[in-house]
């Protein structure tokens, strides 16, 4: 099957939330700045610990999360509804910025093992968060209601529904189904990819950079390609 333009950008960009999973996991004290279902169960554990900061983390992290989705899906939304100017793709500009913003302050907040102690971690997983909402708001416009580079349960998931099919989908041919799972698969087999590439490069002084790149790269290719649906 012949990959879409829109499914390229997404790929690549499940590259770079991979990639931010496994640098928060391994040097933000094991929470994560896409995975919300891994944060979800770090915030039950927290409470059934007693321990605030292990309740924080994870209880924040989803918070900046859902702002930056909202965020996200207003820009995008606008921009549709040709109420804005500024291409769907412009969010991802920030988004690199955000990501830039949270090496700059791993350099200066890292201990000597590279690893941010205690409540130093909440400046990097904030914008971190923030950067993974944004990116799933324009992931969901380029390739519809269903699909993300930042909700790998929900694409598993889907995985599972797309094979079996459904009464309501009748009418879904064959091809469809397929290049519905291809995407799925594609997404997934990227995120942990970046995740991978992540633990490759665990202490490189720069490795931080790698995910700004991959978004920077991701930028002019999604300005080639025009919206699938209609809202963010």
């Amino acid at each position: 099957m012949k990959l879409s333009p829109p499914l390229i950008v997404a790929m690549v960009l499940a590259i770079a939330a991979g990639f931010i999973d496994g640098f928060s996991f391994l040097h933000l004290q094991g929470v994560f700045t896409a995975n919300m279902g891994g944060n979800l169960v770090f915030l039950g554990l927290g409470v059934g610990e007693g321990d605030p900061l292990s309740v924080a983390k994870p209880a924040l992290t989803i918070v900046a999360l859902i702002v930056g989705v909202w965020l996200g899906s207003i820009a995008c939304r606008s921009w549709i509804r040709r109420t804005s100017r500024i291409p769907v793709e412009a969010t991802l500009v920030i988004e690199a910025a955000l990501l830039a913003l949270v090496f700059v302050l791993y350099l200066e907040l890292r201990d000597a093992d590279g690893i941010v102690p205690g409540r130093k971690t909440f400046w990097l997983l904030i914008p971190a968060a923030l950067a993974m909402g944004v990116q799933d708001a324009v992931t969901r416009v380029r390739l519809g209601a269903g699909f993300s580079t930042v909700y790998m349960s929900g694409v598993i998931a889907l995985m599972g529904a797309r094979a079996a099919g459904s009464p309501r989908e009748e009418t879904r041919t064959r091809e469809r189904r397929i290049a519905d799972l291809t995407t799925a698969l594609g997404l997934v087999g990227f995120y942990a990819g970046g995740a991978a590439l992540a633990a490759a490069f665990e202490s490189g002084t720069l490795s931080l950079l790698i995910p700004v790149g991959i978004v920077s790269v991701a930028i002019p290719l999604a300005l080639r390609v025009e919206p699938i649906v209609a809202e963010a």
